[in-house]
C-alpha cells in the first residue's frame, strides 16, 4: 500500500539524521585514530554538522559551524589576511577542498535568506557575514548549442545569476521580501530600485535567452526519455521562466536614462511577463505530477521561492491562484529556508488581498 505523501517526508527525514549519526561518528574516529589525517576530512564533518544544525533551525550555530569550517579551511591553504576572498568562476573547482569551501560560501547565502526583516548582511562591498570577499569572474560566457547535462546547465545558470554580484533576481527578492512584510501587517522600508545600465541590462538579456536556447533541447530530450532528470530539469526551468519575468516587468530595478537622441538601441524581451508567468503555472503543474519530484526536506532553495516571486510578478488573478494552488501541492516539501507549508499560507494570505496586491 502506498504511503501518503507527508509520510514519506518524514521518512525521508528520519533517514537522513540517521545516516547523518552514523556518518559523523565514523568520521571522528577516523580523525582520531589516524595519526596524519586527511584534513579534508575536517571540513566534511562540518559540512555534515551545519547541515544538522540548520536543518534543525539552529542557526546560530549553523553560522559559527561555517565559521570554523572557513577558519580551517584557511588554515590549510596559509591564508593570514582577515576575511577569506572567493573568486567564483564556472568551472567547477578541480580540488575536493575546492569544492567544499565554494558550498562554504552558497551556504552562507541560505543563512542570508533567514535574516527578513533584518539589516542586509551583505553590503555594496560584496564582504558577507563571514567576511567573504565575492569576486565574480566576468569573462564573457561562451554557451555551448546544447547542455549535455543538468548539472551543466545548472553551472551556467547559477554562474550568470550569481548572488555575489548585482543581479536581478537579487534586487526582485529584495524589492518583493520587503512588500510581502508589508502585507503581512509588518511594517517595513521598500528598498530604493537599483539603476542598472543600458550594457548590464542588454547583457544580461543575452546571457539569459541564450541559456534557454541552450537549455530547452536538454529539457525536450529528458522529457522524452520519461528521465528521472526531468523533474530536477523542470525546477531549473521554472526558475529560468521566473528570472525572465524579473527582467521582463523590472522588479526591483530600474533602467538607466537614455537620451532620445543617443542612438542606443534597448532591446526587449521575446515574450510578456504574463506570457512567461503562465509558462511557469504550466511548468509548475508538470512538476507537481512527476513522480521523481520530491516533496520532503531538500538543501538548496529551488522552485518554492521561486514562485513566490510569481505570485508578486503578475497582476492577474486567475494566476496568482493557480501558483497557490501548486504550492499547496508540493506541500510537505521544504527548500532550506522556504517551507511549502508556510508558503502556501502567505499565498492564501496574499490571495486574499486580490487586485490590491501591487508592486509599482
Amino acid at each position: 500500500m502506498a504511503l501518503p505523501q507527508g509520510n514519506l517526508g518524514e521518512i525521508h527525514e528520519t533517514y537522513a539524521l540517521r545516516k547523518y549519526s552514523s556518518s559523523l561518528p565514523q568520521i571522528r574516529q577516523y580523525l582520531a585514530g589516524t595519526n596524519n589525517p586527511d584534513p579534508r576530512m575536517f571540513l566534511v564533518a562540518g559540512l555534515l554538522i551545519f547541515l544538522f544544525e540548520f536543518h534543525q533551525g539552529n542557526r546560530e550555530m549553523a553560522t559559527k559551524q561555517l565559521k570554523t569550517t572557513l577558519a580551517l579551511y584557511k588554515n590549510m591553504r596559509s591564508i593570514k589576511t582577515e576575511g577569506y576572498t572567493h573568486v567564483h568562476l564556472l568551472s567547477f573547482p578541480d580540488t575536493l577542498e575546492g569544492a567544499i569551501i565554494e558550498m562554504v560560501v552558497r551556504l552562507e547565502s541560505h543563512i542570508a535568506l533567514d535574516q527578513v526583516g533584518q539589516e542586509e548582511k551583505t553590503q555594496g562591498n560584496g564582504v558577507g557575514g563571514l567576511g567573504i570577499i565575492h569576486v565574480h569572474h566576468a569573462c564573457p560566457v561562451i554557451f555551448p548549442a546544447e547542455f549535455t547535462t543538468v548539472f551543466e546547465a545548472q553551472r551556467f545558470h547559477n554562474h550568470i545569476q550569481y548572488w555575489g554580484r548585482p543581479n536581478f533576481p537579487s534586487d526582485a527578492s529584495k524589492c518583493i521580501i520587503a512588500y510581502l512584510q508589508i502585507a503581512l501587517g509588518t511594517p517595513c522600508v521598500i528598498p530604493t530600485p537599483r539603476v542598472v545600465s543600458v550594457e548590464e541590462y542588454s547583457s544580461g538579456l543575452w546571457e539569459m535567452k541564450s541559456w534557454g536556447r541552450s537549455f530547452r533541447p536538454l529539457l525536450a530530450k529528458l522529457k522524452a526519455s520519461k528521465s528521472s532528470q526531468y523533474a530536477c530539469a523542470l525546477v531549473l526551468y521554472i526558475q529560468w521562466l521566473t528570472f525572465l519575468v524579473v527582467i521582463t516587468r523590472r522588479t526591483g530595478w530600474v533602467l538607466e536614462d537614455v537620451e532620445p537622441c543617443s542612438g542606443i538601441i534597448i532591446e526587449k524581451p521575446e515574450e510578456s511577463s504574463e506570457d512567461l508567468c503562465r509558462e511557469v503555472v504550466e511548468s509548475g503543474r508538470e512538476l507537481c505530477a512527476d513522480k521523481h519530484f520530491l516533496r520532503c526536506f531538500t538543501f538548496d532553495p529551488g522552485v518554492i521561492p521561486t514562485l513566490m516571486l510569481v505570485i508578486f510578478c503578475t497582476e492577474d488573478i486567475d494566476i496568482r491562484s493557480q501558483v497557490a494552488e501548486i504550492l499547496r501541492d508540493m506541500i510537505p516539501r521544504r527548500e532550506s529556508v522556504w517551507d511549502s507549508v508556510v508558503v502556501s499560507s502567505m499565498a492564501e494570505i496574499l490571495l486574499s488581498r486580490g487586485t490590491s496586491l501591487q508592486i509599482p
